[in-house]
């Protein structure tokens, strides 16, 4: 990570967050995190982050420079995910609805957020906010294909949130196309993968498969080198005819190309 940045301490409820941002990204301390979400062990909790959702970073503080364990957006929502703390939903509702939005909108997190100046939800805000209605119901050693198209929106919420309205259920088409290539190219069995219960905005539940984690680089590449560039186009142009035109994100946005994660910085663990 870089140099030594200034520390921002940001109060939730009755506990402190201290975060920085560095080249435009914030960081959370992973220890004020795994306080609120009571994960007791911190080098335990964030081993299981990937390479490029942690460090160890030097700030400044009052009482000189620290160096401190911090985790960025992509590896606090693992983090809340992870826990199965009544505490994890509503923390993960101060990060997404108050300070993530303020931070895209001014460059700062303002404690004066007021949310009558809130800009419409945008696609990714959608997206986390219906993924989060399934936490904890993934079995354990399995993921799912919304769990994980939500871990990578730190990679691709600029793309979609110029490419696509924020009403597209674009986690279904995702799930959808990823079944069939799953079974097909990778061979995986359907033994190997079980159903959840899985809840819709709606409130209804239906099932979904959820898949084992030693599969999860496979959808990730498959994600990037797939689904983007063969069937994301055809879900857009479906997006486009069921809003219409005038109501679709237009312009130059539909040339607008991912930088995929590499495959060195996709490791499981």
């Amino acid at each position: 990570m870089g140099n030594e940045k200034a520390l921002q301490v940001f109060r939730y409820k009755e506990n402190e967050i201290r975060t920085v941002v560095i080249e435009g990204e914030i960081w959370f301390v992973a220890a004020d995190a795994c306080r609120v979400l009571e994960h007791s062990d911190v080098s335990k909790a964030v081993h299981r982050l990937d390479e490029d959702e942690k460090g160890t970073n030097s700030v400044r503080t009052p009482g000189g420079n620290q160096s401190m364990l911090c985790i960025n957006e992509p590896g606090l929502y693992t983090l809340i995910l992870t826990s199965r703390k009544p505490e994890a939903k509503a923390f993960k509702r101060w990060v997404t609805h108050e300070v993530l939005p303020s931070i895209r909108k001014t460059g700062n997190y303002s404690i004066q957020h007021s949310t009558s100046q809130e800009s419409a939800p945008t696609l990714s805000d959608a997206l986390r906010q219906r993924a989060f209605l399934n936490e904890g119901r993934v079995p354990f050693a399995l993921f799912s294909t919304q769990g994980e198209l939500t871990r990578e929106l730190h990679y691709l919420e600029a793309f979609l949130n110029e490419t696509l309205d924020n009403k597209a259920s674009l986690e279904d088409s995702v799930g959808k196309c990823f079944s069939p290539y799953a079974r097909n190219v990778l061979h995986l069995p359907d033994a190997e993968r079980r159903k959840y219960r899985h809840r819709l905005p709606s409130g209804r539940i239906v099932e979904a498969w959820a898949y084992p984690i030693g599969y999860l680089p496979d959808f990730r590449r498959w994600l990037y080198e797939v689904y983007f560039p063969v069937k994301y186009p055809a879900y857009r142009r479906y997006r486009l005819r069921r809003i219409g035109a005038a109501q679709a994100i237009q312009g130059s946005a539909s040339r607008k190309r991912i930088a995929p994660r590499s495959a060195e910085q996709l490791p499981l663990f």
